[in-house]
């Protein structure tokens, strides 16, 4: 199913409430263009431009999910078509809710087997001020694993 032909508009960018409203074919990259200037950034970066829709269909993360969360967490609300042709709306552009079922999560992962995604409202991430990358060598997996926890347990540490 291909909706990135005619249902790929950006419906809303919110920068106050950091929070952006997209058709399920709009791309991550056609998002992150649009908030270029914003000082903002949707963060969930799988490798690839894939729809937001199918990113949200399939449960994407990336390189950033340790600390900016999978679509999961970034994912706020949805509209979905139900397989009884019935249009659902599902969360909403609260970061956290009480109220009920947490049907959002629930759809997200879910292949496309419980409904149709239509619409998804994504959480935006502050543009980090700095970007930097290191290279280390290892002498085997369980020293770069000690390095990995130990770095984890810092940063976690505050």
């Amino acid at each position: 199913l291909d909706l990135g032909v005619k249902m790929n508009h950006i419906l809303d960018e919110n920068t106050i409430d950091m929070v952006a409203k997209v058709q399920a074919g709009v791309t991550r990259k056609q998002l992150n263009t649009s908030l270029r200037y914003s000082g903002l950034e949707f963060a969930v970066d799988p490798g690839a431009d894939a729809s937001l829709g199918g990113m949200v269909a399939c449960a994407a993360s990336g390189t950033m999910a340790m600390s900016k969360g999978t679509m999961r967490e970034n994912t706020l609300g949805l509209e979905v078509i139900l397989p009884d042709g019935k249009l659902a709306q599902l969360g909403g552009r609260t970061k956290k809710s009480s109220a009920g079922y947490d049907l959002t999560r629930l759809f997200v992962g879910s292949e496309g087997t419980l409904g149709i995604i239509t619409n998804a409202t994504l959480r935006l991430h502050p543009l980090p001020a700095r970007i930097a990358a290191i290279v280390v060598a290892f002498d085997g997996v369980r020293q770069a694993a000690e390095a990995v926890i130990y770095l984890l347990a810092m940063c976690s540490s505050g």
